[in-house]
């Protein structure tokens, strides 16, 4: 029996999105009678499968837990995730986990940086940086440079890392 009806929704229209396509978890209870939770909003950025499962079952599957709604950016109108940028620096191997989303302003209009830092005996010449802006610029659909610091350089945390700094005046 199903105790839970998962939806995926569009954050912003609360319309459904197509099977595959990200959105907010949204679960209803169908099982609690006294005080049912009737879409609740999880706030979780998820990837469902609803297909039916190779062992038979019928359930959907959350694939991939993509990060909050809340973490989400608006950048010069472009809804920004950082876990966007996370996913594209970790498909190279020359850039170490240490990396930083700085959002500033310029002559009235929004700047994104991504400053990293390279892993040690990387060669990071003009063009890995260039292909770098390029993919960025093709996943997250706005403009994004790319700075990287020497080893070391960017500030460490003890708990969870500071990802985003927003330099924009409010």
């Amino acid at each position: 029996m199903n105790h839970y009806l998962i939806e995926v929704l569009d954050p912003d229209t609360l319309e459904a999105v197509q099977q595959g396509t990200p959105g907010e978890l949204v679960l209803s209870n169908l099982n609690y009678e006294a005080m049912p939770i009737l879409r609740y909003r999880t706030g979780d950025r998820v990837i469902v499968n609803f297909d039916t499962c190779a062992c038979g079952r019928t359930h959907p599957r959350i694939t991939n837990f993509l990060g909050r709604v809340d973490d989400m950016l608006l950048v010069s109108g472009t809804n920004i995730f950082p876990s966007q940028v996370e996913d594209v620096l970790l498909q190279h191997p020359d850039i170490s986990e240490n990396w930083q989303l700085v959002i500033g302003s310029r002559k009235g209009l929004h700047t994104l940086k991504v400053e990293v830092e390279p892993v040690s005996g990387a060669n990071i010449d003009d063009e890995y940086i260039s292909t770098l802006e390029k993919t960025l610029h093709s996943y997250l659909e706005i403009t994004c440079k790319v700075h990287f610091k020497p080893i070391g350089s960017l500030k460490r945390y003890e708990g969870k890392a500071v990802r985003v700094v927003d330099e924009r005046k409010m």
